[in-house]
């Protein structure tokens, strides 16, 4: 990475947690309904982090205790693993998903993996406060960045109805902004 593009890069990171600790005061912590959608360009890259609270995702908010909640676990993290239905941008762009990465303090690593075996074995977490959130990344690699101004994010709403809210940032060339996206307002535009 040239020095240019990792000062390009850190301007945006810092931008973007400025207006992630603004969301974060105004919307106050763990908010079921509710989860922050982080969006990052940067050059060809896009990337974007989710933060929500396991109620949205799931219904509960712990480690699984049960087999039925170890498979709702993976199911949860086979959809979030096929981001391409849920955060879809801007097609002229050409973006391809890359990679997912899932993790939560009160689910084994296992049960969030791309291969998990649905078993009682599984590893534990660690216990949480009762207010447990999952983190998700995701990378997109674009072939057309400069066609990237729109970001659908209608089929997390479909996959996760719990969830009624995205307090969303972006962080693009140009463009910093929040904005809250709904399941009627689902794209951010810019």
């Amino acid at each position: 990475m040239t020095p240019r593009r990792i000062r390009r890069h850190a301007a945006l990171a810092l931008a973007l947690s400025a207006l992630l600790v603004g969301a974060a005061q105004a919307a106050g912590a763990h908010q079921h309904g509710v989860a922050a959608l982080q969006v990052v360009v940067d050059g060809n890259s896009l990337t974007v982090s989710l933060d929500s609270p396991l109620d949205n995702l799931l219904g509960f908010e712990r480690g699984p205790r049960t087999e039925a909640e170890r498979k709702a676990v993976q199911a949860m993290a086979q959809r979030l693993r096929n981001a391409g239905t849920l955060l879809v941008p801007a097609a002229a762009a050409q973006c391809q998903l890359q990679g997912v990465d899932l993790a939560s303090d009160v689910i084994a690593p296992a049960l969030l993996a791309a291969t998990a075996a649905a078993t009682t074995a599984a590893a534990p977490a660690a216990a949480g406060s009762g207010h447990a959130d999952l983190e998700a990344g995701f990378r997109f690699q674009c072939a057309q960045p400069q066609a990237l101004k729109a970001l659908d994010v209608a089929g997390l709403f479909q996959a996760f109805p719990r969830l009624k809210q995205l307090d969303a940032a972006l962080a693009a060339p140009g463009v910093q902004r929040g904005a809250k996206l709904r399941p009627k307002q689902a794209t951010l535009a810019w």
